[in-house]
C-alpha cells in the first residue's frame, strides 16, 4: 500500500502548481497587472487583530513584511523578506500567539518590535524558549534582546543618533518608561522626550496623544501626531517638540472629526493625511492631504476624496493610500504616488484598499487585511505590480497642483451670533444665499437636533436650550461647520 503524501508535501505540491501557473502566465507577455506574491507564505493568523505591514527596506536592503505567518511548512514566524519573489522567513521559529508589529534601521542594526516567544532556531536542532518584544539583525547575525525588556513596540522612527518608540514600554534595569520612549545614546539608556509630556493635558498623560499614534524627527525636531488633544486647541493634528517646548502648526486640526492618521517629509516639506477636511471644516489645512513649508499650511489643489491613511516615502514620489477613489481630478481607487505637484498611478478597482505598500526598484507590493478582490477576481493578502505602477501604457496622471488653498463657497458663509450663547443664538447669511437645513453635532460627532426649513432662509433664530453647557458644532447645508459654546 503506497504511503499517503504527508500536509507538508501537499503544501509543497500546491506551491510548486501556483508557480508553473505564473511562470507560464508571465511567458504569455501578460504585464501591467497585479500577481498573487505569497510564495513563501501558507496565511496570515493576525493573532491580536493588527494588519501586518509592508517595509521598503530592511536589513539587507529588500522589503520585508512582519506579523504574524505561517510558512509553506506550517511553522509560525513574524518576519520574511522578499527575494526571487518568494519570501524567505527570518530563520527563527515562534509560538502561536506570537506577533511582530514594527520594523526600523538604527544605525547598522535593525530592530524588530512585537510580542514574541521563541521556540526555536532554523539551524539549531534543539528546541528552547525565549519571550521577548525584541530582535536585533546587525549584518547575517540576530539575536534575541533580554526577555521582556521592550512590551509591545508599535512604531518606530529614527534620524541619527535618535530613535523614537511609540505605544511601547521599556522596562530596563535602570530605566522604565511607558508610552514614549527615546535613546539617543545607542540604546545604551532609555527616557521620556518631552517635559511637559503633552502640550496642553493638564495631567500630563501620555496617553492622550490618540491611539493612532505617529511620528518623524526632522532637523533634531519631534513631529508627533495628537489625535487626543482638545478641540480648538492649535496643537491638535500635530504638534511640534524642539527639545525644550511645544510648538502647534498653525491652527492645527479644528474640525471635530478632523485627525491626522499618516506623516511623512518629503522634498524638505511635512505631509500629512487623514479625516481633516477643508470643504465641512473652512480652518482645516487641507481636504484628506496637507502640506506644512514649516511657516504655513498649504492645501492642494488636488485633494483625496476619503480618509488618507497611510504615507510612504520613495525615492522621488510620495506614495498614498486612500479608502477613496479619487486622487485629484482622476479616479485611482486605494493606491497613487505624489510627485510634488500631481498624483500618477495605474487604475485599478479593489473591492477594499490595501493596508500597507512597499515600492521596489520600478513595481509595487501591496499587502491587504484579507484577501483582496482586484479587478474582479479573488487574491490573496500580498500581490504585486507585474510592471511600472507609474510609468505604462494605463498609467493616468491628475492635473497638475495649482498650490493655492480651495476659495470658501460664497454659499458656505454664514454668521453666527452671539458665540458663547445661553442657549439660542442667530444665524445669518453673509451672502445673499441662505439655509434650509442646520444640523447640531457634538465634538464626537452624534447628531444632537437639526431643523429645516421648507425655503433658504437669510437669517433664523435658533433656540438650543435644555442641551448640556459645552463645545459643540453646528453645520449648515450639510457642508459649512462652526464652532458654538453653550454656556
Amino acid at each position: 500500500m503506497e504511503a499517503m503524501p504527508s500536509k507538508s508535501s501537499y503544501i509543497k505540491m500546491l506551491s510548486l502548481s501556483l508557480f508553473i501557473g505564473v511562470w507560464a502566465f508571465s511567458l504569455s507577455g501578460q504585464t501591467n497587472t497585479w500577481q498573487p506574491a505569497m510564495a513563501g507564505i501558507l496565511e496570515f493568523t493576525n493573532v491580536i487583530g493588527r494588519p501586518p505591514r509592508l517595509y521598503k527596506d530592511g536589513p539587507n536592503g529588500r522589503p520585508w513584511v512582519v506579523g504574524s505567518f505561517l510558512d509553506e511548512d506550517s511553522v509560525y514566524r513574524i518576519a520574511a523578506y522578499w527575494e526571487g519573489q518568494i519570501w524567505k522567513p527570518l530563520p527563527i521559529k515562534f509560538s502561536y500567539g506570537s506577533t511582530a508589529l514594527s520594523m526600523v534601521k538604527y544605525g547598522d542594526t535593525t530592530y524588530i518590535g512585537g510580542s514574541f516567544t521563541v521556540i526555536g532556531f532554523d539551524s539549531v536542532p534543539q528546541p528552547s524558549f525565549i519571550p521577548s518584544g525584541l530582535i536585533k539583525i546587525h549584518a547575517d547575525s540576530f539575536w534575541i534582546e533580554d526577555p521582556w525588556r521592550f512590551y509591545f513596540p508599535e512604531y518606530w522612527t529614527v534620524q541619527n543618533d535618535t530613535l523614537l518608540v511609540l505605544n511601547a514600554g521599556y522596562y530596563g534595569p535602570r530605566d522604565t518608561v511607558e508610552y514614549v520612549v527615546l535613546t539617543d545614546n545607542g540604546g545604551a539608556s532609555w527616557r521620556y522626550p518631552f517635559n511637559p509630556k503633552h502640550p496642553t493635558s493638564p495631567s500630563e498623560d501620555p496617553s492622550r496623544f490618540g491611539i493612532l499614534m505617529q511620528a518623524r524627527i526632522h532637523n533634531g525636531d519631534i513631529y508627533i501626531t495628537n489625535n487626543a488633544d482638545s478641540l480648538g486647541s492649535p496643537y491638535r493634528g500635530v504638534a511640534r517638540w524642539d527639545g525644550q517646548q511645544w510648538h502647534s502648526l498653525g491652527k492645527g486640526t479644528p474640525g471635530f472629526n478632523s485627525g491626522v492618521w499618516t506623516l511623512e517629509f518629503f522634498q524638505g516639506d511635512l505631509y500629512i493625511g487623514g479625516t481633516f477636511n477643508q470643504r465641512y471644516f473652512p480652518d482645516d489645512p487641507g481636504v484628506h492631504f496637507a502640506r506644512w513649508d514649516g511657516n504655513q499650511w498649504h492645501a492642494s489643489g488636488n485633494p483625496v476624496n476619503k480618509v488618507l491613511t497611510n504615507l510612504v516615502k520613495d525615492d522621488t514620489v510620495l506614495y498614498a493610500i486612500s479608502r477613496g477613489d479619487t486622487f485629484g481630478d482622476v479616479r485611482l481607487p486605494g493606491i497613487a504616488a505624489w510627485d510634488g505637484h500631481k498624483w500618477c498611478g495605474t487604475p485599478t478597482d479593489f473591492v477594499r484598499s490595501p493596508v500597507s505598500v512597499a515600492p521596489l526598484e520600478d513595481t509595487l507590493i501591496a499587502l491587504f487585511y484579507e484577501n483582496a478582490i482586484i479587478n474582479g477576481v479573488q487574491m490573496p493578502n500580498l500581490v504585486y505590480f507585474d510592471g511600472d505602477y507609474l510609468n505604462n501604457p494605463n498609467t493616468i496622471c491628475s492635473s497638475a497642483d495649482i498650490g493655492i488653498q480651495e476659495p470658501k463657497l460664497a454659499e458656505e458663509l454664514f454668521s453666527v451670533y452671539p458665540n458663547p450663547t445661553q442657549g439660542d443664538f442667530t444665524l445669518v447669511s453673509d451672502e445673499m444665499k441662505g439655509a434650509k437645513q442646520v444640523e447640531l453635532f457634538s465634538v464626537q460627532g452624534s447628531l444632537i437636533q437639526s431643523w429645516t426649513w421648507p425655503k433658504e432662509e437669510l437669517k433664523f433664530e435658533i433656540c438650543t436650550k435644555g442641551h448640556a453647557p459645552g463645545v459643540y458644532i453646528i453645520k449648515v447645508n450639510g457642508s459649512y461647520a462652526q464652532q458654538i459654546i453653550i454656556h
